[in-house]
C-alpha cells in the first residue's frame, strides 16, 4: 500500500481482520510493528499469497478490507 492508503484506520482494520482471522498482531494500534508483519507473513502462505515484508494489496483484500 502506498503512504496515502496506508492510515492509521487502515492498519488498525488489517489488525482486526487478522485477528478474528487467528493470526496474532499484537495490540490494535494502527501501527504497522513485529508483531502485526509477523502476523501478515504467518497469513499470506495459508491464503495461497506471496510472503513479504510489506503488506501489500492482495494480503490487504484477502482480510478483507477495503483498499480505498
Amino acid at each position: 500500500l502506498c503512504d496515502t492508503n496506508m492510515t492509521n484506520t487502515r492498519i488498525t482494520q488489517v489488525q482486526s481482520a487478522l485477528k478474528s482471522a487467528g493470526y496474532n498482531p499484537g495490540n490494535i494500534d494502527g501501527v504497522i510493528g513485529h508483531e502485526t508483519i509477523s502476523a501478515i507473513n504467518a497469513f499470506q502462505p495459508d491464503k495461497g499469497l506471496p510472503v513479504d515484508r510489506y503488506l501489500n494489496i492482495e494480503t490487504v483484500r484477502a482480510l478483507g478490507v477495503a483498499t480505498n
